[in-house]
């Protein structure tokens, strides 16, 4: 099945190739990818539960110039990490810090910031309440954090899948919550990215027994007491992150915390809307 029809900014994004290599962080090697730029703060990408670094391959490259040094890595149980025995919060802030370490992002005495989406959020808000001090920011993009006595997100079912072609995953492929997207070449890409060949049947990246509990309500308490600087960004038309969950994130936030929405995006808003969130993102890199 051939891949659809890209634009421009696109196809020059993905030629430009990260640095590839493998971290060991608790006894589990950790995907990393790295592009090199001149002077800047440096900045951490984080991926969504189910996702994994290759998410981010599209706009990287765009945020070079503004950040510097750029990272991104997969959480274990995700992409082109190894799967673990368990998973929790706790392992993936670990993972974090540690690929910001290995990614250079602290070379020259630099405070990177992070910026992490859905899922990711949650561990780097634990990051920051443990190594908070070695940032410079925090951009948290379509957090959900329901209010209290709001029904938790529907879980994924989670299975082990396995399709006999690769144009079999590929038509299974559907992003979690379920959204359109304007770029059929994004979501081609990172289905591509997401599928597996083991030499009998194609798979998903993902581990299935890989989910860990969440505890909204410790990490509400966590997202209050911050005192990195923050942000959060939200997409506009978010079926995710909707205007209840949106208000109660402006009631429970710090003060000081900055609100950016990207006009017509859904929660997936790397994929709807990559180059308003380039935008956003390097503005905040920027500073005032």
């Amino acid at each position: 099945m051939a891949a659809p029809g890209a634009d421009p900014w696109f196809v020059r994004a993905i030629a430009d190739q990260p640095v590839e290599r493998r971290i060991d962080v608790a006894g589990a090697a950790i995907e990393l990818l790295t592009w090199q730029g001149d002077d800047g703060p440096g900045l951490l990408l984080v991926h969504g539960a189910g996702a994994h670094a290759d998410w981010w391959r599209p706009t990287a490259p765009q945020l070079v110039r503004a950040a510097g040094q750029v990272a991104a890595f997969s959480f274990s149980g995700m992409g082109g990490s190894d799967w673990r025995d368990a998973y929790s919060i706790d392992l993936h802030a670990d993972e974090l810090m540690a690929a910001a370490e290995a990614g250079g992002l602290f070379e020259g005495g630099r405070r990177p910031f992070v910026a992490a989406h859905s899922f990711g959020c949650l561990p780097a808000m634990l990051a920051m309440e443990r190594w908070g001090e070695r940032f410079a920011g925090l951009i948290l993009i379509d957090l959900y954090l329901p209010p209290p006595g709001r029904p938790p997100a529907r879980p994924r079912e989670r299975k082990l899948r396995r399709y006999a072609s690769l144009e079999e995953g590929l038509g299974r492929f559907l992003l979690a919550p379920p959204q359109d997207c304007p770029y059929p070449f994004m979501v081609d890409f990172v289905a591509r990215r997401t599928l597996r060949h083991t030499g009998m049947h194609w798979t998903w990246c993902t581990d299935p027994d890989g989910g860990v509990p969440v505890a909204h309500d410790v990490h509400r308490a966590r997202l209050r007491q911050l005192t990195v600087p923050l942000t959060l960004l939200r997409g506009e038309c978010s079926r995710l992150v909707d205007v209840e969950v949106a208000g109660h994130l402006r009631e429970v936030a710090p003060a000081g915390t900055r609100f950016i929405e990207i006009p017509d995006a859904d929660h997936h808003i790397l994929l709807d809307r990559p180059l308003a969130l380039v935008a956003a993102l390097r503005c905040l890199l920027e500073g005032p």
